[in-house]
């Protein structure tokens, strides 16, 4: 599911996509709201040789820095040093990144707090290039989100059905090791925004309580966040969806980003 921590840029937005584990999965009733909906994660296919590469780091033993982790990615393998990063860069043979585990002077409660850091700003050069070049395709109709999957390394491009062949060219991977994918939506982020100001006028009208109101994971509605269930609301889910003009997700006691502040 998307986290609720999405980030205006210019007239784009960014969300950052965190899978669902199986133990997690949704229900089949709310799996088309829910799910994952960006497809399968990508692979490292040198995996077993980073493995070794980070097992080595691990075990360095040196009085002028410390590897505080190291793991696998599809950028090769990243290591988080505290000390003399230029002497751990000569010597940490087979590790593509040797980073600061303090980073900027900013302190991280976990190692994988900070790694995760890290791997967002290996993608950002992914990112910044896929904005640069759908600003040049301002005019094309159906735009969706942009989303960073950091587990997959992948900058994923949403579009409202049918993608237009401009965008899907935007697809493939780079040679920083990025992913750059394009998945089809059944809505535009402005059709969601549209639906979402008209079920919060419809909200309002009526005066049901409500806690946040967002777009779903797939695109295909919206998640409304109430603090009661659906049996207890004073309208219908039939209402909600007239009222939308899409489907509705009534999510009991669960706070959401509001839509209009994507």
């Amino acid at each position: 599911m998307r986290t609720s921590a999405l980030v205006a840029a210019g007239a784009l937005a960014v969300s950052l996509l965190v899978p669902v584990s199986p133990a997690s999965a949704e229900s089949a009733s709310t799996r088309w709201c829910t799910g994952n909906h960006w497809g399968p994660g990508r692979a490292i296919a040198d995996r077993e040789r980073q493995q070794r590469v980070v097992r080595r780091a691990l075990a360095t033993h040196d009085r002028e820095y410390q590897v505080k982790r190291a793991t696998v990615s599809h950028f090769g393998v990243v290591a988080l040093v505290d000390g003399d990063l230029r002497k751990a860069r000569r010597e940490l043979r087979g590790v593509r990144r040797v980073v600061s585990w303090t980073g900027h002077g900013l302190s991280y409660s976990a190692p994988q707090e900070r790694m995760s850091v890290v791997i967002m700003g290996l993608l950002d050069g992914a990112l910044r290039d896929v904005q640069r070049r759908l600003r040049e395709l301002k005019d094309l109709p159906g735009r969706g989100l942009q989303a960073v999957w950091l587990h997959s390394g992948t900058v994923v491009v949403a579009w409202k059905a049918p993608v237009p062949r401009q965008v899907s060219a935007l697809a493939g991977i780079r040679p920083d090791g990025a992913e750059v994918r394009v998945v089809a939506r059944p809505y535009s982020w402005r059709d969601l925004e549209t639906a979402s100001n008209r079920l919060e006028r419809f909200l309002d009208e009526r005066d049901v309580s409500w806690s946040g109101l967002g777009a779903c994971a797939s695109d295909a509605g919206l998640e409304l966040g109430v603090p009661s269930s659906i049996e207890e609301l004073s309208v219908s889910q039939a209402e909600l969806d007239e009222a939308a003009g899409m489907r509705v997700l009534v999510v009991p006691g669960s706070p959401l980003l509001p839509a209009t502040r994507r």
